[in-house]
């Protein structure tokens, strides 16, 4: 594996581990032999100190096994628990696409996920909370009617704090919506379409909101229809109304099928990270200032300069596939300045396609 090595661009770096934490590689998940398939991690630390991670587990990566599971870590990652079953729908049917919101102020846990027949299409989407540090979570609680007629919203990412309250995302082939909570996400409401374009040249997909205070958000958007490219929306008012920033910002061949951007505020910082796929096989991380970054996101993606945390271990040449890599997320750890805990999945070896781990660890200390 390659860590810590950076890609030339604009401006000088320079890379060293961080003192007051540092965390290798380790395993979150860990694959059994055979089919079983960990993917999508979303990780936070819980009101406790302890981090929660909630990701997909099943025996492929689309299947009607998938469940949503969570692992718990009291040593910052270090080591991690066994896995909890949280959504695995009586109906036999997958229990996938978690979303991941912290409240602040209450420390109460929400975790969306949708209920999906592989073989036709989704069946119900819900959230369940826990306010005991994920000790015990309450039933979960259906919000597909929220979304009208629409017959798929596939929620994303972690939600947010904003002006507007707790904000969490979910998209569509052409849609991005936005829901709120005023009561520290017991329930949800007040639907805001961010972009409606019915468009084919226009198929987003996955998206994810980078906060940089109550009011201004960056929302960071997959292409599904040109991979090489991230689209960017912007707020200035907690989530209520958006505009783009630029369309096509053109991330170039370095990047290569890029899985989602995710990014969070660290200080006066943003951590960004994405995977980028055949034949680069990098996960990518990108600091910047916040203010900037939320002036002109598409040159920060554009220019930056790109640290290289790890090398795929699909990138041999074996029988995985893109989707057997990339989804990271990125996690505060409270206390710790100048790096975030990073987590993504990746295939065991490159040559199984049915067995794939939750990895996590620290992002290396960047400075100018």
């Amino acid at each position: 594996m390659v860590m810590g090595s950076h890609v030339s661009a604009p401006g000088a770096v320079k890379l060293k581990r961080n003192t007051e934490y540092y965390l290798d590689r380790v395993v979150v998940g860990q694959s059994s032999d055979g089919t079983d398939y960990h993917s999508e991690p979303r990780v936070v630390e819980m009101k406790d100190g302890r981090l929660l991670c909630v990701h997909q587990r099943a025996q492929l990566h689309d299947d009607n096994t998938t469940r949503i599971v969570y692992r718990t870590s009291a040593d910052r990652g270090k080591t991690w628990s066994a896995d909890t079953t949280l959504y695995d729908p009586a109906s036999g049917y997958a229990g996938r696409n978690p979303g991941l919101c912290l409240d602040p102020t209450t420390g109460r846990i929400i975790v969306f996920a949708r209920e999906y027949n592989s073989g036709t299409a989704q069946v119900d989407l819900v959230y369940m909370y826990s306010d005991d540090n994920a000790a015990t979570w309450n039933s979960p609680t259906s919000i597909m009617g929220l979304f009208g007629a629409e017959p798929v919203a596939v929620p994303f990412g972690k939600g947010v704090e904003t002006a507007q309250g707790l904000m969490q995302i979910f998209y569509a082939s052409d849609k991005i919506w936005a829901l709120f909570s005023t009561d520290n996400g017991q329930s949800w409401g007040g639907l805001v379409t961010i972009h409606d374009n019915q468009q084919a040249s226009a198929t987003f997909s996955e998206s994810v909101p980078v906060r940089i205070d109550n009011n201004r958000v960056v929302l960071c958007v997959r292409d599904g229809d040109n991979p090489e490219r991230f689209y960017f929306f912007r707020t200035t008012d907690g989530g209520a109304t958006w505009a783009g920033v630029q369309f096509g910002t053109w991330t170039g061949q370095a990047i290569n099928t890029p899985t989602p951007l995710t990014g969070i505020r660290h200080e006066n910082d943003v951590y960004l990270s994405w995977g980028a796929r055949s034949p680069d096989w990098n996960l990518y991380l990108v600091k910047a200032s916040a203010e900037y970054f939320f002036q002109a996101p598409d040159d920060v993606i554009a220019n930056a300069t790109r640290v290289k945390l790890i090398k795929s271990e699909a990138s041999g040449g074996g029988a995985a596939s893109d989707a057997e890599f990339g989804y990271s997320d990125l996690a505060v750890l409270s206390g710790i300045q100048h790096t975030v805990l990073v987590t993504w999945y990746d295939t065991k070896d490159d040559a199984t396609v049915t067995d794939t781990n939750v990895y996590a660890m620290s992002a290396p200390r960047v400075s100018a």
